[in-house]
């Protein structure tokens, strides 16, 4: 009782040789992105830039991918670079999700104060991601923090690049 069996443990992966798996995964990541340009048209009157939604969240994936993928290496984890890739969309899902709910209490319920948006959407990155990779990995969760620091930083050092360089920007984001 209480050990896990190797059935288990394989049964316990992300299953990222799964068609089904990436077409859920890039149709939720679609409607998700869909509502958050309906939100933001709605919350701002200005019609969303529709290139800042094609390319910012994928280089944002990309990129926390890419970082947690170098973290895997140094923290020296047998997980793959598709696994990886798995968490980070789906953790972008759930992130996208929570910004919607955030614009919506902000400008239909109470404008709170800024720095409140800090420990809600930093809290909900690093328990998404540390729940993904203990869930999905079987990954110790000090490991996993570890891996959600290298992903943010990535993230916000590459999509900031990116989004200097390109100029894409949308109301409301």
């Amino acid at each position: 009782m209480g050990e896990i069996t190797v059935n288990q443990k394989i049964a316990k992966r992300i299953p990222t040789h799964s068609l089904y798996l990436w077409l859920s995964l890039a149709g939720l990541l679609f409607l998700v992105m869909l509502l958050t340009m309906y939100k933001d048209w709605r919350l701002t009157g200005e019609q969303p830039n529709a290139l800042f939604y094609l390319f910012v969240p994928l280089v944002d994936i990309s990129a926390t991918a890419c970082g947690m993928y170098v973290a895997a290496n140094i923290f020296k984890q047998t997980i793959t670079f598709l696994e990886i890739l798995a968490v980070s969309v789906g953790v972008a899902i759930v992130m996208q999700l929570g910004e919607i709910l955030g614009k919506l209490i902000y400008y239909l319920l109470w404008q709170y104060p800024g720095i409140l948006w800090f420990p809600f959407f930093f809290g909900l990155y690093f328990a998404s991601v540390i729940y993904a990779f203990v869930r999905w990995t079987g990954m110790r969760w000090w490991v996993a923090f570890g891996m959600a620091v290298f992903g943010i930083i990535a993230s916000m050092l590459i999509v900031g690049i990116f989004t200097s360089l390109t100029g894409l920007d949308t109301p409301g984001s």
